[in-house]
């Protein structure tokens, strides 16, 4: 996998904020820390009152922490963090890209917030920075990314 600095990562994710008073996606998961091949819950929320029709969709991951074969995490130097693919066996069924039309369809509502939850199960242990931003037009909006941690499974007892 290649590596990635800090300075591109930060020019890749800025490549995708739109100009002007920024519209953020409020990424939650519902557990921080599991084991390789627990269910993660992601939901992607927007204010209900954006009248913005989204029609394009993108996750990235950077993996900043690893587990060695004794199951201790090492944090990585920044110079070795690592992109990963999300729509791969690791995280399953987040898209990497993806056009949806007419628009995204709202499956979740919560008091002021509207958005999308995907269901995961992550394969590989390691420490995670999850990015998500949508696209409509010719502009992208993106959020804070949430980090997951992933351990390794512990011995079956």
């Amino acid at each position: 996998m290649p590596a990635c600095s800090v300075a591109v990562l930060a020019a890749a994710v800025s490549a995708f904020l739109p100009p002007g008073p920024a519209l953020e996606i409020e990424l939650r998961l519902d557990k921080s820390k599991v084991y390789a091949g627990d269910t993660v819950r992601l939901q992607e929320l927007i204010p209900k009152r954006t009248g913005l029709e989204f029609g394009g969709l993108h996750h990235e991951a950077v993996r900043i922490g690893k587990y060695d074969k004794l199951g201790r995490l090492t944090n990585l130097e920044y110079d070795l963090y690592e992109v990963v693919r999300c729509d791969d066996s690791l995280f399953g069924v987040l898209p990497c890209w993806a056009v949806v039309t007419p628009a995204l369809n709202y499956t979740v509502h919560r008091g002021g917030w509207k958005g999308i939850e995907f269901v995961f199960t992550p394969t590989e242990p390691g420490v995670y920075l999850i990015f998500a931003s949508w696209g409509t037009g010719d502009q992208w909006i993106t959020g804070s990314p949430v980090v997951l941690t992933v351990r390794p499974k512990p011995p079956e007892k």
